[in-house]
């Protein structure tokens, strides 16, 4: 059967989930992963654990003689970004978008902005600290600038986990409609 994968990478729950080409639910997995620590000591998503079980659900998949897989996709929360360098291997843990902001951090960037209420109102981005993918950019190039020149020029941060099971380990995996009969593998 031609099905569609989806993994859904939600805060709390992580879901592998396979539709028919009538986009029917016809499988449903779900697992809860525990956090870890980042470097700095604050709650993480434990990446590799989440990284091995995608891998491991969708190799599974592929080798089923029940399922032929044509299409990926993905789906994952908030402001949750993974930084690589020119090789695809991560330079930065996952860093947690609930992870407070040192206080002072945003100062000189919203005073150059015209103040907090009209960078908020000229983005329509709301003053939320990391849940703002460019303000973790500001403070990735303030606290960990060896990391941030690791990753520029060469592969752009993305949200998880799209780049980081492309390409892992020589697995290829296409993120796009795959042509029927084939997946990059």
């Amino acid at each position: 059967m031609d099905v569609i994968a989806v993994f859904d990478i939600g805060k709390t729950n992580k879901k592998f989930l396979l539709f028919d080409l009538n986009l029917i639910l016809i499988h449903q997995e779900e697992k809860v992963f525990g956090e870890i620590r980042d470097d700095d000591g604050f709650e993480s998503d434990d990446i590799e654990g989440i990284v091995l079980w995608m891998k491991s659900r969708l190799a599974e998949t592929v080798r089923s003689e029940d399922y032929q897989v044509i299409a990926l996709n993905f789906s994952s929360y908030g402001a949750s970004l993974m930084h690589l360098d020119h090789q695809g291997e991560r330079v930065t843990p996952l860093y947690n978008y609930l992870k407070p902001m040192p206080e002072g951090l945003t100062d000189e960037f919203y005073e150059a902005w015209g103040g907090v209420e009209e960078f908020s109102r000229i983005t329509a981005s709301p003053a939320l600290g990391m849940l703002n993918s460019g303000l973790q950019l500001l403070w990735l190039k303030k606290n960990e600038a060896g990391s941030l020149r690791t990753c520029q020029n060469h592969t752009p941060s993305a949200t998880i986990p799209q780049p980081y099971i492309y390409g892992q380990g020589g697995v290829r995996i296409y993120i796009c409609r795959l042509p029927y009969g084939h997946v990059g593998f």
